[in-house]
């Protein structure tokens, strides 16, 4: 992923929406936009992203988009073992 596509996956997984699930009976956040921005985050393995993020990091002054710039980090890191 390039910069602009992390940036943008960064923005969908602030979105706070639920959707209803009807069989359920509820609101929920499985299926909303920001659910799926995570579960693409989570499989996260390539190291060349490091340092885009890494930059990403440094240019970004909003605290919410600099926590999910950690999260895609702390995720490659959990997927390739060079977190540990």
């Amino acid at each position: 992923m390039n910069k602009d596509e992390l940036i943008a996956l960064a923005k969908q997984m602030l979105i706070d929406e639920y959707v209803y699930d009807e069989e359920r009976g509820y609101s929920t956040s499985e299926g909303s936009p920001s659910d799926l921005a995570y579960e693409i985050a989570r499989r996260f393995q390539d190291v060349q992203m490091l340092p885009v993020l890494m930059d990403l990091l440094e240019q970004t002054k909003r605290l919410d988009m600099k926590q999910r710039f950690y999260f895609m980090l702390g995720t490659i890191g959990t997927n390739t073992g060079t977190g540990t």
